[in-house]
């Protein structure tokens, strides 16, 4: 089963336009703005998808070389199966319980200047080079661990839905953002 189909490039496409189209004229101040103290500007939302998403390259490029093995519990695991797709659900796009982030992901509290909306287009690209090469792979017989907890395990099929879910709820958090901003 290939994880990644045309419709699946289109959407990391869209991704790069729809940032480009919406932040590339930005600059620093309007980057860094915050409706409040709770909530992220646009470059922590851009910073906060690259931390989620690089988080999975090191497991993706062992597959992708042949070089990654299992351990005893990514094979063992009970719930494998069922955590990816629960996952995907609960950090989609849709907003159905607002979650914190874990500490490793949270972007740094700092300014942000403008170069943050290429490095997250050149990220995109790069996730989607990854996203071709694994396209051949059978994805759903490769378990893997989270990036947030060893004990969470899934299939390595479940990735890119996860991270569509969550780069799409992120982005459109960051266009709401730029929106409520003015």
């Amino acid at each position: 089963m290939a994880a990644t189909n045309n419709s699946d490039i289109n959407f990391w496409d869209e991704i790069i336009e729809e940032s480009r189209k919406y932040f590339s004229n930005l600059d620093e101040r309007q980057l860094n703005r915050r409706s409040g103290k709770e909530s992220w500007s646009i470059g922590q939302c851009l910073q906060h998808v690259i931390l989620m998403n690089e988080k999975y390259f090191p497991v993706m490029d062992a597959v992708i070389s042949g070089r990654y093995k299992p351990d005893l519990w990514a094979r063992m695991s009970p719930l494998s199966k069922a955590t990816g797709k629960s996952l995907a659900i609960q950090l989609g796009k849709d907003v159905m319980k607002k979650y914190k982030s874990p500490r490793p992901f949270l972007p740094e509290k700092m300014v942000y200047p403008p170069e943050i909306v290429k490095r997250f287009t050149d990220h995109i690209e790069s996730l989607k080079t990854r996203l071709l090469a694994l396209r051949n792979i059978p994805q759903e017989k490769i378990i893997i661990h989270s990036p947030v907890s060893f004990l969470i395990t899934f299939p390595l099929s479940d990735v890119p839905e996860i991270i569509q879910g969550h780069t799409r709820r992120h982005l459109n958090q960051a266009i709401r953002m730029l929106k409520s901003l003015g």
